[in-house]
């Protein structure tokens, strides 16, 4: 039963790799506590909950650090990464992940083109400031991916 429960946990955090307000960290944390408590730590004992809460956190300030990164690669002015976020967060409530995209473009664009009244300056700070967001995605799948594998590797491979 707890498996199932863990599992779930797991399955939120995979989805809130592309949800920009909620932390998946957060979720794989509590996956990993609720079984290690479960089973009386033997698998999972503090230091591991302390490596895993490291990676959980990681993964939330790296995923906003290499987005404004990205933004800032191609000369973003903060009026543009304001609107990135804006977008995002809005496109995302309007529309899903297609709505995230569509949002972090127009927020970014929409920003920049105040801020410069350039079009062609806008338009390439906005596919920047996309790109950005989708390199920070890839590093949190791959950071939330792995501490889910090392737990399913761990509980159901080498767990005798």
């Amino acid at each position: 039963m707890i498996s199932i429960l863990v599992f779930l946990l797991f399955i939120v955090a995979l989805f809130c790799i592309f949800v920009p307000i909620l932390p998946p960290g957060l979720f794989v944390f509590a996956g990993y506590a609720l079984y290690a408590y479960h089973t009386d730590f033997t698998l999972f004992n503090s230091l591991v909950l302390i490596v895993v809460g490291f990676f959980s956190v990681l993964s939330l300030f790296v995923d906003n650090v290499i987005a404004l990164i990205g933004a800032k690669v191609f000369k973003a002015s903060t009026l543009s990464i304001i609107g990135m976020f804006i977008g995002m967060i809005s496109g995302f409530l309007l529309g899903g992940p297609i709505g995230l995209i569509i949002g972090i473009l127009i927020g970014a664009f929409l920003g920049e083109f105040v801020y410069s009244t350039l079009i062609s300056r806008s338009i390439i700070v906005a596919m920047g400031t996309l790109a950005g967001y989708f390199v920070g995605v890839f590093t949190k799948i791959m950071i939330i991916g792995g501490l889910i594998l090392y737990f399913v590797l761990r509980v159901f491979i080498f767990s005798k």
